[in-house]
């Protein structure tokens, strides 16, 4: 993309109102570091599911994901 659409891209989305700080410094990372980053979000999730399968051993996986859906409390 040339540079002056790239920066126009950029702008648009900023006068939208899309914080692209996030985007900006994934973009500073290497592959390397990105994919750590994305190894360690993995392992988080896995150890918060086991967690709640620990606390909560009769709740299936769709039971939360519906009372998330619906607000509903546990």
């Amino acid at each position: 993309m040339p540079k002056d659409k790239q920066s126009s891209a950029i702008e648009r989305a900023r006068e939208y109102g899309i914080d692209i700080s996030l985007l900006e410094s994934s973009l500073r990372m290497t592959v390397e570091q990105r994919l750590r980053r994305l190894q360690d979000w993995v392992k988080f999730a896995e150890e918060v599911k086991k967690a709640r399968n620990q606390l909560y051993p009769d709740l299936s996986e769709n039971d939360s994901i519906r009372r998330v859906a619906e607000g509903s409390p546990q």
